[in-house]
């Protein structure tokens, strides 16, 4: 049910946020004038069809999380992954680009490649054009393409959300 309700919030966060008017950057100056709507929409809207058909693949594909550790945990891995991906965003983006990074929830999802990449065996491999693959590499193609969408702003909100991942995996808070 976690997966699904983040998916549906996803999915009406991003056409909220396609539907156009103010965008859904969370900019430090959007905040000081008083838009704390930013603070919710950003972590969960996405700007385009195409970025929310692969965030939404990906949620998909990160499912098998809550399937191992049950809706509660999962439910808390993933407020405490947008919560902190949320400030490490909100310090990266008054540092290192002032209009904003990329709105989405880039934080759970790289927070969610931590585990993922860590935790989940691959269940099949084979080769392609000489490299030895497996079927992980479907969804790590999928991330670094969502990864890109946006250059750099989308660079700096997949990595917050990598870090956010790492410190939950070494269990910093």
């Amino acid at each position: 049910p976690v997966a699904r309700g983040l998916a549906m919030a996803v999915g009406c966060a991003s056409a909220v946020g396609m539907r156009g008017g103010a965008p859904l950057a969370l900019a430090p100056a959007a905040v000081a004038r008083g838009q704390l709507w930013r603070v919710v929409a950003a972590p969960l809207g996405f700007t385009s069809a195409g970025e929310t058909l692969l965030g939404g693949l990906l949620l998909y594909s990160f499912r098998v999380f809550e399937r191992h550790l049950g809706s509660g945990l999962f439910g808390g891995q993933v407020l405490v992954a947008t919560a902190l991906s949320a400030a490490l965003q909100a310090g990266t983006a008054a540092l290192l680009a002032p209009g904003g990074l990329a709105p989405g929830p880039y934080g759970v999802l790289y927070a969610l490649f931590v585990p993922y990449m860590l935790d989940i065996p691959p269940v099949s491999h084979f080769k392609f054009m000489g490299l030895d693959l497996n079927d992980k590499v479907f969804t790590y193609a999928l991330g670094l393409q969502l990864l890109l969408m946006h250059g750099r702003l989308s660079l700096l909100a997949g990595a917050c959300g990598l870090a956010a991942g790492v410190l939950l995996r070494c269990n910093f808070l």
